[in-house]
């Protein structure tokens, strides 16, 4: 009989003969995920290429239910063994009135930090048998928490990368993503050019068929098809089809025709 050394396994063969069969000795099987995919990988935006890294996983999940914590722990209160629980709180809660109401006198002050946490109300309504549920974010970005300008900064550009990303896909040519601003907010047409240091903000509108040349702001204005904006201010106002603007110009609260 041949003995091989776990230094020479794989890692999927130390799983299968050591690892699974440990875990699924003391914890029901139907209440592990295995090769679970904390994110889909991080997106790097470079230029005009876009590439994605590998996803990241947890070798195993054990969940008491399904989607159902039974705490929310503080990492200066966590044992040697929670923390190596890959999941983190992202800090956003919805509780029913009643059920927040009647245990805020629960909470206690013994911990690490001597301070209430809001958080131990997961573990007190869990103990009373309420239904507690965490909802489980495939990119952690979208809730990443801001504490400095320097967070502040890293969350705005998650946002001008991803409103840039999309209306990529759909077909509008931004040259530079990196010095172009679009807010959530703005409705953008087909054919559409966007060149560098260009921000469009509020509820503007891009017509189909727009060049927005570079240093231009438009903030709730609507550029109809075919217009073309040349380093210039506009401020609730409408370009109308087929007109050029610029450079250097100001328009606010007015209507430019061809």
């Amino acid at each position: 009989m041949t003995i091989i050394s776990k230094k020479q396994m794989s890692e999927e063969d130390i799983k299968l003969q050591y690892i699974t069969p440990a875990i699924t000795a003391k914890w029901d099987i139907k209440k592990i995920t295995m090769e679970t995919n904390i994110t889909d990988g991080k997106i790097n935006l470079r230029g005009n290429f876009v590439t994605r890294e590998k996803p990241k996983r947890a070798d195993y999940v054990l969940y008491l239910n399904s989607n159902n914590p039974i705490a929310i722990v503080e990492a200066k209160d966590c044992t040697e063994e929670q923390k190596q629980i890959c999941e983190i709180n992202a800090g956003m809660y919805c509780f029913k009135n009643r059920d927040l109401f009647d245990n805020l006198d629960k909470l206690t002050t013994n911990n690490a930090q001597n301070e209430y946490y809001l958080t131990d109300l997961v573990k007190i309504l869990a103990n009373q048998g309420k239904v507690v549920k965490g909802l489980v974010v495939e990119d952690r970005d979208e809730v990443m928490g801001i504490n400095d300008c320097v967070e502040l900064h890293k969350a705005y550009e998650w946002m001008r990368n991803r409103i840039n990303n999309n209306w990529m896909k759909e077909g509008v040519q931004i040259v530079d993503p990196m010095r172009t601003v679009v807010g959530k907010d703005v409705k953008i047409g087909h054919d559409v050019i966007i060149h560098p240091n260009v921000e469009i903000l509020g509820n503007t509108e891009i017509g189909d068929f727009v060049e927005i040349l570079p240093g231009t702001y438009l903030s709730d204005s609507k550029v109809e098809a075919h217009a073309v904006v040349d380093s210039s201010k506009v401020v609730n106002s409408c370009i109308k089809e087929g007109s050029y603007v610029g450079p250097m110009s100001y328009v606010s609260n007015n209507q430019i025709k061809k």
